[in-house]
């Protein structure tokens, strides 16, 4: 199986930890890297003035800052379509527990009205697991 290689071949600081990137590809993605710049290698570069001082290295072409931090060049490539698989999943996530909210609640609404309670002046039915006969 053959992998591409790419190179990054500029990057432009557009924002706070956010760069636009330049592959050797055409193609290009601008990351924001606040959100993961995290640990013992990266969480230095949560001081901006660390950040900016990003370069690209010459002999593997990605991006490195002077503490040593890099990032592979195929991941900063991915980054932002792993990112958006990830906002996909979290909201098909999201709409199953929206459904199993919605089930639950009808639900509750049959037993509620198969049972006879009447909500009090707040529109609250007070229950407990005995007051149900199943």
């Amino acid at each position: 199986m053959v992998h591409p290689i790419y190179r990054v071949i500029s990057f432009k600081i557009v924002g706070p930890y956010k760069l636009k990137i330049d592959f050797n590809d055409g193609t290009s993605q601008t990351i924001d890297f606040h959100s993961i710049l995290e640990g013992e290698l990266f969480g230095p570069l949560r001081d901006e003035k660390l950040f900016n001082q990003v370069d690209i290295d010459p002999e593997i072409y990605t991006l490195v800052w002077p503490n040593g931090a890099d990032f592979d060049p195929a991941t900063l490539h991915e980054m932002l379509t792993t990112i958006c698989h990830f906002k996909k999943l979290a909201h098909r996530v999201w709409e199953s527990f929206k459904t199993t909210i919605a089930f639950t609640m009808a639900a509750f609404n049959i037993l509620v009205q198969t049972n006879g309670f009447e909500p009090d002046e707040n529109g609250f039915v007070h229950l407990s697991i005995a007051n149900f006969n199943l």
